[in-house]
């Protein structure tokens, strides 16, 4: 992420502002809505293993990459980065963060769990936010302690109330909050960073693949031609958003991207609610507002010291 771009496009005014703030915003936006609204997609791979659906993912996002940088002749930059062992390194970690919050998701799908995946992505900011100061030693202020600790008790009345803690959400915000701290520290683009991570598990899980391939015991051996091509689309269900957000965030400010990214817990906590029928009453209520409320707090204060920020350029 590029933050002198970040800021520039931000604060910058005039007639040359709206366009690029505008498309800006709008990829943003549109990639949480897909990402809200991908367990849609998901759900419709039931029959396929979580692990064998991930695996394909992996595999089928990695040539859609291949094919990316081979049009916009960006391999000579992709194998810039490669060379550097400090980057091989962290996309090694990050590989196995997305991997297991890819698989997770996906499962959490299957298992009519979207209401809990979305608890986790409402989480993730306030997970960041201790990642920041544990990682990178960032201060926090009092309110995002304060809001910190409101998602805390929520999450520990949700484990009273169902007896068990909500370890799917947990998983991936912490997976993912994991996954977004390397990257930040990491010295490549969103494009090239995925296309790294992925190459760091596509020979394990094509060779997976082909083993199930050659035994009969393939999603793709069984004749279902509908589930081949969603198969597939995996790779486009990955790779469409991310370049999306990655290009967007470019010409947003972070006040509004980190506003946005709520679209896509909200669509995916709708999405299990009211098209799956998934349960959502009683003590889950309760555990949610309070988290909800600590969330409101901190986007309204981040909002608030954001703009403060902004005044002082």
């Amino acid at each position: 992420m590029d933050e002198p771009a970040i800021r520039s496009a931000g604060l910058s005014s005039g007639a040359d502002e709206s366009p690029s703030l505008g498309l800006g915003l709008g990829l943003v936006v549109a990639a949480n809505v897909w990402w809200g609204l991908s367990p849609i997609f998901w759900k419709q791979l039931t029959s396929v293993a979580a692990f064998e659906a991930v695996a394909h993912r992996v595999v089928w996002t990695t040539l859609l990459l291949a094919a990316v940088h081979t049009a916009r002749g960006r391999w000579r930059s992709f194998f810039a980065i490669a060379r550097v062992p400090r980057n091989l390194l962290i996309a090694a970690v990050t590989a196995v963060m997305l991997f297991a919050n890819w698989a997770i998701f996906i499962w959490a799908v299957g298992e009519d769990r979207v209401i809990e995946s979305a608890l986790g992505y409402f989480l993730l900011p306030l997970v960041s936010v201790v990642f920041g100061r544990l990682f990178f030693h960032e201060r926090l202020r009092p309110v995002q302690w304060f809001c910190v600790g409101l998602a805390g008790l929520g999450v520990l009345w949700l484990a009273i109330d169902v007896g068990t803690m909500p370890w799917v959400a947990l998983t991936l915000a912490i997976s993912f909050g994991i996954y977004g701290a390397l990257r930040k520290s990491a010295a490549f683009e969103a494009l090239d960073g995925l296309s790294l991570e992925v190459m760091f598990l596509v020979l394990p899980l094509a060779g997976y693949l082909i083993a199930r391939q050659a035994n009969g015991s393939s999603s793709m051996s069984f004749g279902d031609e509908r589930v081949v091509v969603l198969l597939l689309l995996t790779s486009v269900v990955t790779a469409v958003p991310l370049v999306a957000f990655a290009s967007g965030v470019r010409l947003v400010p972070l006040s509004i991207v980190g506003l946005v990214q709520y679209v896509n817990p909200s669509l995916q906590f709708l999405v299990g609610v009211l098209l799956y029928n998934e349960a959502f009453r009683g003590g889950q209520v309760v555990g949610y507002a309070v988290i909800w409320v600590g969330l409101v707090i901190f986007a309204a204060e981040s909002m608030i010291v954001s703009r403060r920020s902004s005044s002082r350029y």
